[in-house]
């Protein structure tokens, strides 16, 4: 089950998967909130939409904008791309960010963010060599849950990609090495 809000100008295609559940690719959207539960799958490519995951369901942010991600109830979101200004995670969600050259800065507990309770931020480039950053928390930015929780980063995992230009430097390396070696024999 997928909840578009005040959706204008959005290219979405939505098609069933092999266990009957559906996924959906969004393009070019203009939503002020999208809302996944149960099992839904989803692709964000390009637009502005704030996203909600829930209730299992998985996300790839790949590209656009959002202004908030927030993720609870064992959801799992895969980010390549995009720019995100805010990220929260919790109730044992998980978030996988792919890139490189990732930092994580933590603000002490005086500190808030632009939207929100921010614990820190995370920099870094994505796969495409673009800079973020992020402000990330992990627990929704309500007065109901207060600042004195402890910082964790347990539902961010990050997969280090290689930078375009150390693979070709790799690649130029492992070229002179196999013609050195063809040469000295």
């Amino acid at each position: 089950l997928v909840y578009f809000q005040n959706m204008d100008k959005s290219t979405i295609s939505v098609e069933d998967t092999p266990d009957g559940s559906k996924h959906i690719e969004v393009f070019d959207a203009t939503v002020n909130d999208i809302w996944l539960f149960g099992h839904t799958t989803m692709t964000f490519h390009s637009g502005n939409a704030r996203v909600r995951a829930r209730d299992n369901s998985v996300l790839t942010f790949s590209g656009g904008y959002s202004q908030h991600l927030e993720i609870m109830d064992r959801s799992h979101v895969f980010i390549d791309g995009g720019e995100i200004l805010y990220l929260t995670a919790f109730e044992s969600s998980e978030v996988h960010f792919y890139g490189y050259d990732f930092q994580i800065l933590l603000y002490d507990e005086t500190l808030s963010g632009t939207v929100g309770p921010t614990d820190g931020i995370v920099t870094g480039f994505w796969q495409d060599g673009t800079a973020f950053l992020i402000e990330i928390g992990n627990f929704p930015p309500r007065e109901s849950f207060p600042m004195e929780n402890p910082i964790s980063f347990d539902h961010f995992t990050f997969h280090e990609i290689p930078e375009p230009g150390g693979l070709l430097l790799l690649g130029c390396g492992g070229l002179f090495l196999l013609r050195q070696k063809g040469s000295g024999s």
